[in-house]
């Protein structure tokens, strides 16, 4: 299916709940992001500041789910004060660590959440094609397979871990 629009893309993925334990996968030598996600209440958009190492990227993505593992995605990059600008809008907030693993020709992303306390992470990895995702198979242990799985989007992960921003305070 192609994307519904000509601004948009279409994202592959599937995601994996991994056990408690992950710690022993994460080394300091890995790249490292930290991401401060807004889910903008109300819509499909999601705006992102993301500290690659040093190096700020400001982002608004619209993602509209077309089936599990599968999601439509516009994004345009922002400057800082733009996204500062859009920042003040009602939203559901949450900060997470992205470790970058490489196993074959993939990349994994395992993202963070929480504390000591409450902790979660997951596995994403993409894929250029269906047939790819189909046969990947992760090279770690994880718990369970949560592609699809609404209690796993990033909204419902910012209910848990994040906070409102101060429009709501």
């Amino acid at each position: 299916m192609a994307p519904t629009s000509k601004y948009a893309r279409i994202e592959i993925e599937r995601r994996f709940l991994l056990p408690p334990d992950v710690d022993e996968l994460i080394t300091t030598e890995l790249p490292r992001r930290v991401i401060i996600d807004n889910y903008i209440i109300g819509t499909n958009l999601r705006l992102r500041e993301m500290d690659n190492e040093g190096e700020k990227v400001y982002k608004l993505t619209k993602k509209t789910n077309l089936s599990p593992g599968r999601e439509e995605l516009t994004t345009i990059y922002l400057s800082r004060e733009e996204y500062q600008s859009l920042s003040v809008l009602p939203a559901m907030v949450v900060s997470k660590v992205r470790f970058i693993l490489t196993s074959d020709d993939n990349t994994i992303g395992i993202d963070t959440y929480g504390n000591e306390e409450d902790e979660l992470s997951l596995a994403e990895v993409e894929f250029e094609t269906e047939e790819q995702m189909n046969a990947f198979v992760l090279p770690m242990p994880y718990e369970v397979e949560v592609t699809g799985k609404e209690e796993f989007s990033g909204f419902a992960l910012a209910n848990r871990f994040g906070w409102q921003n101060r429009q709501f305070q």
